[in-house]
C-alpha cells in the first residue's frame, strides 16, 4: 500500500511466507482474513455500482493478495446497480457486461440488483432492444433474486414479469417503475411464488396477483395504485403485518361509495399511511356525491399504531360535517377512555382537504402528540392558528375552537408538541400572517421585555407548548414575505424556513439579520 492504516493493532506473531518482500511493519499483515473480509464488506457503498473509486473494485487493485481475496468473496459481488441513472456515460453493452461479470463473481449468493434507465416518451426500438439485452442478464437467475429495483421503459416489462411468475424464493423487496405507463393495458405481477416478500412497489399499470394469501402475511411495505376499492380492501385483508402503505386511488376511477357497509379493517402494525387521490385522463368534476368522498375509506380503518398520515386529493371543496378523520383517530385509540389514551399521530399532511376550519380544529384536538403539520393555505387562518395559541384551561378559552372535552389539567394546549408547521399550496398573505403569529407566540424569545404584564404572567403560570422550530412555505421565493410578518427575530435566533421539499432556505437567516440590523439602526438614529 502507498500509505499505512492509522489504526492501533497489536503486533501479532504471524509467520511470513518465503519470498514475501512486503515491509515487516505493514499493519494489514496483522489482520486475519476474516477481519479483512469484514472490512471490505463494510466499505461497500449503499448502492454499489461499477467504479474504480468504490468497493469492491478499488480494494481489488491494491495488491495481489487483496485482489485474490476480493475475487474469491461472492458476497462482495452480490449487489450492483447499472443504468443511465447511475453511469450516464456508459454504453448499453457496457452495462450488460458489468452486470454479467458481477453476477458471475457472486457465486450462489442472493442477488440485489438495480437496473435504472432514463427513458423517453417514445423510446426508439433500438433503445428497447438494448435495455432488453441488459434485463436478459438477470432473468436466468430469478431463483437468486433478493432485492430488485427497476426503472425501465414500459415496453421492456413483459420478460421480467414472466420470469417473476416462475418463482423467486429469496425475493424480499421488489420496486418497479416504468416510463409511459398506461392504465388501459395493465399487466399482472404474480408474486404467488415469492414467500419472503416484505416490500412491494408497483407502477399504476401493474396489478399484483397472489393465489396464496399466506404469501403476503410477511409484507410490511406496500406502494400500489388502485382503480377499484374492492382491490384495495382485498390487498389490506391479505397483508395483516403491513407497517407502511402508499396508495394511489385514482379519483376518476374509484367509487368511494362502495366503502359504505364495509367492515372495519384492523391494522395493528400500520405506522405510515399515504393516500393520494391521483388523476388519470380526464378529471371528474367534484360533487358532494359519496363516490367522491375519500373519507368513507377512512371509516373502514382502525390504525392504533399510526404515527404519520398524508392525504393528497385533487379537490379542495369543503364539505359540511366532514368528520371522517376525527372519527378515525377516536376509533384508533388503544383504549376507549378518551381521558387516558390519545392518537399517536406525529405527522399530518393534507392537501385538497374537504373539511372546513372548524372541523380541522376539532380534528387537531385528538392529536396531542402531533409534531409536524403541513396543510393547504385555506386551513391556515386566524381562527385555526388562534386555536393553537390560546391555552385551553383559561376562562377565556373554555369555549374556544379545539376544545375536546378533555379535562384541563391533562391537556392545556392544542397540539402542545407541535414543532413544524407549513403551507403546502394556495398560500395567501393572510395565511402567512396567521402562521407568523403562531410562531411568534410559541417562540420563547430571548428578550423577556417582549412579554409583559398579564400576558407574561399567564405564560409563566402554565406549562408552555413546544417551540415552533421550523416553518414550510409553498414557494421558495416567498421567504421575504414571511420575514416581514414579524418573525425576523425568530429566524435570526434559529427558526428554520423550509421550501416545499423540506430543504432549508439559507438566505432567510441572512436576510433576517439584515432586516434587524436596519431596524436597530433606525431606532438609534
Amino acid at each position: 500500500m502507498n500509505s499505512r492504516l492509522s489504526i492501533g493493532i497489536p503486533r501479532w506473531p504471524f509467520k511470513r511466507r518465503q519470498g514475501d518482500t512486503r515491509p515487516k511493519n505493514c499493519y494489514t499483515e496483522r489482520l486475519t482474513p476474516d477481519i479483512l473480509h469484514q472490512i471490505f464488506v463494510e466499505s461497500l457503498p449503499k448502492s454499489p455500482y461499477p467504479s474504480l473509486h468504490e468497493a469492491p473494485l478499488n480494494v481489488s487493485q491494491v495488491c495481489q493478495s487483496w485482489r485474490k481475496m476480493v475475487l474469491g468473496s461472492p458476497l462482495l459481488w452480490s449487489e450492483i446497480h447499472v443504468g443511465s441513472f447511475i453511469s450516464p456515460n456508459v454504453s448499453f453493452p457496457g452495462h450488460a457486461r458489468h452486470l454479467e461479470e458481477w453476477i458471475k463473481r457472486s457465486g450462489d449468493c442472493p442477488l440485489s440488483l438495480g437496473i435504472l434507465f432514463k427513458g423517453s416518451e417514445n423510446p426508439d426500438p433500438a433503445m428497447v432492444t438494448d435495455v432488453d439485452a441488459v434485463i436478459g442478464k438477470i432473468l436466468p437467475h430469478v431463483q437468486r433474486w433478493r432485492r430488485i429495483h427497476l426503472f425501465i421503459p414500459a415496453a421492456c416489462r413483459t420478460p421480467f414479469l414472466q420470469a417473476l411468475s416462475t418463482g423467486a424464493p429469496y425475493l424480499d423487496e421488489l420496486l418497479m417503475n416504468f416510463d409511459m405507463t398506461s392504465m388501459w393495458h395493465p399487466l399482472q405481477a404474480d408474486v404467488s411464488l415469492c414467500p419472503q416478500l416484505s416490500k412491494l412497489t408497483l407502477p399504476p399499470d401493474v396489478r399484483f396477483l397472489c393465489d396464496n394469501p399466506v404469501i403476503l402475511h410477511r409484507v410490511q411495505v406496500l406502494h400500489l395504485s388502485f382503480t377499484s376499492m374492492d382491490d384495495c380492501f382485498h390487498c389490506l385483508d391479505s397483508c395483516p403485518s403491513i407497517e407502511e402503505i402508499n396508495f394511489v386511488l385514482f379519483s376518476n376511477y374509484v367509487d368511494f361509495s362502495t366503502c359504505i357497509g364495509q367492515s372495519v379493517r384492523h391494522l395493528p402494525n400500520l405506522q405510515h399511511m399515504k393516500v393520494h387521490g391521483g388523476v388519470k385522463g380526464s378529471n371528474r368534476h367534484y360533487t358532494n356525491h359519496p363516490r367522491n368522498n375519500i373519507g368513507l375509506f377512512f371509516d373502514c380503518l382502525r390504525v392504533p399504531s399510526l404515527t404519520s398520515l398524508e392525504i393528497i386529493q385533487p379537490w379542495a371543496n369543503q364539505v359540511p360535517h366532514w368528520n371522517h378523520l376525527s372519527s378515525l383517530f377516536v376509533r384508533s385509540q388503544p383504549r376507549s377512555s378518551l381521558s387516558n389514551s390519545h392518537s399517536s399521530v406525529e405527522e399530518l399532511t393534507m392537501s385538497g382537504s374537504q373539511m372546513d376550519e372548524r372541523q380541522f380544529v376539532d380534528t387537531l384536538g385528538y392529536l396531542p402528540h402531533l409534531k409536524h403539520l403541513l396543510v393547504d393555505g385555506c386551513l391556515v387562518t386566524a381562527f385555526t392558528m388562534g386555536a393553537l395559541i390560546a391555552p385551553l384551561d383559561t376562562p377565556s378559552s373554555t369555549d374556544s375552537p379545539g376544545s375536546t372535552g378533555i379535562k384541563a389539567e391533562s391537556h392545556h394546549w392544542l397540539c402542545p408538541r407541535l414543532s413544524r408547521i407549513g403551507i403546502r399550496r394556495d398560500a395567501s398573505e393572510e395565511s402567512y400572517k396567521a402562521m407568523a403569529r403562531l410562531v411568534a407566540q410559541r417562540w420563547p424569545l430571548k428578550s423577556p421585555s417582549r412579554q409583559v404584564g398579564k400576558e407574561r404572567e399567564e405564560r409563566e403560570s402554565l406549562p408552555g407548548p413546544a417551540r415552533i422550530t421550523s416553518i414550510v412555505i409553498d414557494q421558495k421565493d416567498k421567504y421575504e414575505v414571511v420575514l416581514h410578518m414579524g418573525i425576523k427575530e425568530c429566524v435570526e435566533e434559529g427558526l428554520e424556513v423550509l421550501d416545499h421539499n423540506l430543504e432549508p432556505i439559507h438566505n432567510a437567516k441572512r436576510l433576517a439579520t439584515i432586516f434587524n440590523a436596519q431596524r436597530r439602526q433606525r431606532g438609534t438614529n
